[in-house]
């Protein structure tokens, strides 16, 4: 597994967290799947070895676009790790789908859906011209380019500073009522502005950035996170860290500290793992 991640160039900032390429050659036979976490953010994902990706979310595999918005998640979300062969992609900072796209967060939120929704034919030629070079260098320059393209376009700027100063004060720790008292905003009001540019609600995005906090603990090396660690991420206690943790990636902290792991938030599917089986044999 190779992977390659870049910071955007500067107009791109307000809007782009990262872009990157991954590709494994091994990756086509495997019949394996992996659970994503959620992290608070959306993504774009271009498939450049293939024409469909594949949706293993339900009880039965079906082929999907193979260019998508990743919308944001509540809870971990499957993969099939044959759509790792060879990916381009894009994460997008909290906020900044909506001021890049003019189209609410909100509405992509839980679910996979076809990046022609939101840039129509353009979409797919940003694929067909990533697939014409094998070159690193020279997919990034063109992924950055066609975002630039858009965002000149559509002259984005950034998002509701209500919405960013929410951001910035969820990040320091402010609970919710606090924001909303300093905003002179309802937390319905709160509610639904935070929402419709992030994707969920304040709440929501404030339980997953404690639960990516224990997961950024561990993987630096922390051992299984007991009740003072709990409490340094904001949990009440050790309880409610507990149900958090499984609550978003369907695990216990252990079970995931026992998986090897390319990435902070992907981990091998254990509870799919008859999923996977099925499809080997449908593929047989």
């Amino acid at each position: 597994m190779m992977y390659l991640e870049r910071r955007p160039c500067r107009l791109l900032q307000p809007f782009v967290r990262s872009l990157w390429l991954a590709w494994d050659p091994e990756a086509r036979r495997s019949r394996s799947l992996e659970r994503v976490l959620p992290n608070g953010c959306m993504q774009l994902i271009l498939n450049l070895a293939g024409d469909v990706l594949h949706d293993v979310s339900g009880p039965v595999e079906r082929a999907s676009a193979p260019a998508l918005i990743v919308g944001t998640y509540r809870n971990f979300q499957t993969i099939a790790v044959e759509d790792l062969e060879d990916l381009a992609g894009v994460v997008l900072r909290p906020g900044g789908f909506t001021p890049l796209f003019g189209l609410p967060a909100h509405a992509f939120s839980d679910r996979e859906t076809t990046l022609e929704v939101a840039w129509g034919v353009h979409a797919e030629d940003l694929r067909e011209r990533l697939r014409s070079t094998s070159s690193s260098d020279e997919r990034m320059r063109l992924l950055e380019a066609a975002l630039v393209d858009l965002a000149l376009k559509r002259g984005a700027r950034d998002g509701c500073k209500v919405t960013k100063f929410t951001l910035d004060e969820i990040g320091a720790g402010v609970s919710i009522s606090e924001i909303a008292r300093k905003t002179g905003l309802s937390l319905g009001r709160l509610g639904e502005r935070f929402r419709r540019e992030v994707g969920v609600t304040p709440k929501t995005f404030d339980r997953i950035q404690r639960f990516q906090r224990v997961v950024q603990q561990i993987n630096k090396g922390v051992k299984t996170p007991g009740a003072e660690l709990a409490l340094e991420c904001g949990f009440f206690d050790q309880a409610h860290f507990s149900h958090e943790f499984r609550s978003f990636s369907g695990m216990s902290p252990t079970e995931y500290q026992s998986f090897e792991r390319k990435w902070n938030n992907h981990v091998p599917s254990t509870k799919d793992r008859e999923i996977s089986t099925r499809r080997a044999d449908r593929k047989a």
